[in-house]
């Protein structure tokens, strides 16, 4: 892979030479990191024979659009891998190698699919658009490594699961850790600052945002309601097979609004929920404000005693 390893970067190296089960590039645009991973994967396929690489991403058009188009990037640009590679399948989108490696470009639609085949390193591409269900039956059939990378956006199952844990080595890079990045794009990408901070933070410096278009940004994560909070209300969404059914009660103090989320969770018949009350404590005086485009789920819990409402949607008022 002599031809293209000149145009590697610092990532290829520290992705390549990295020694931990899974290894989570969390980066800012342009920094690379896809490019640098698959240059690692080719590396890998050629030097060891009979090797099973799978890429997987949210869909087929996703990796088209980004994995799978940097590969072919890769493949183009040295003589030496594509002496190594004997075929290109574009319709199964797998290379094939000369040495009886593969490296294959896979979507999944949800975990059972995923259960099917097993492979030596796994490589999950812009993983925040990849259900964790999906990852885990991946992971439990990857036999020697794992590569995940994505654009911090906001926290997802990687920061929740896998991230501080044995094993597992982060790395964050940005556009400044790529020499190849063109000079107007590392301007764009500065200018971020000026238009959105949160944005900059992401792209930028390949920082953990928070989701955009939030209602409310200014927002910590505690411990523990004071006890001193006002109970206002209680939220309720309604859900079941797909969507979860979530629960929470406001509190108020000096000024500031307490959140405690107390359910999030699918498979709730309307039954369960009001089970679900009891065991949190909640009192019949309670008012809990629910999602009025359920009017039968809100009747059924009030008919069992709850002080259950509807939400009034609309037009926010001036």
């Amino acid at each position: 892979m002599t031809d293209d390893q000149t145009k590697a970067t610092v990532l290829f190296k520290q992705n390549y030479i990295s020694t931990a089960h899974i290894v989570i590039n969390q980066g800012g645009t342009y920094s690379g990191k896809t490019y640098a991973i698959e240059q690692v994967l080719f590396c890998l396929a050629c030097e060891t024979e009979k090797l099973v690489i799978t890429v997987a991403g949210q869909d087929i058009p996703n990796l088209k659009a980004g994995a799978l188009r940097d590969a072919q990037s890769i493949y183009n640009n040295s003589e030496e891998l594509q002496l190594m590679v004997k075929n290109y399948n574009k319709t199964d989108r797998i290379y094939e190698f000369h040495n009886g490696s593969i490296i294959e470009f896979k979507s999944y639609s949800d975990a059972q699919d995923a259960k099917s085949g097993k492979r030596d390193y796994l490589f999950v591409n812009e993983a925040n658009g990849v259900d964790f269900k999906i990852y885990s039956e991946l992971a439990l059939r990857t036999a020697k490594k794992i590569f995940i990378d994505y654009n911090p956006n906001a926290a997802f199952w990687v920061h929740d699961k896998l991230m501080g844990k044995p094993g597992v080595q982060t790395i964050i890079s940005d556009h400044r850790h790529n020499p190849f990045t063109p000079p107007l794009m590392r301007d764009k990408i500065e200018n971020l600052k000026n238009e959105d901070e949160e944005q900059w933070k992401v792209y930028a410096r390949g920082i953990t945002g928070q989701v955009t278009g939030l209602v409310f940004k200014n927002w910590h994560i505690c411990e523990e309601i004071p006890k001193d909070a006002r109970l206002i209300a209680g939220g309720l969404d309604f859900g079941f097979s797909i969507d979860e059914t979530g629960l929470i009660l406001v509190y108020k103090q000096n000024g500031e609004l307490w959140v405690d989320e107390l359910l999030y969770q699918t498979g709730l018949t309307n039954n369960d929920i009001g089970k679900k009350f009891t065991e949190f404590g909640i009192s019949k005086n309670t008012e809990i404000i629910a999602d009025s485009a359920d009017p039968k789920s809100i009747e059924e819990l009030r008919r069992m005693g709850w002080y259950v409402t509807g939400a009034k949607k609309g037009a926010r008022q001036r």
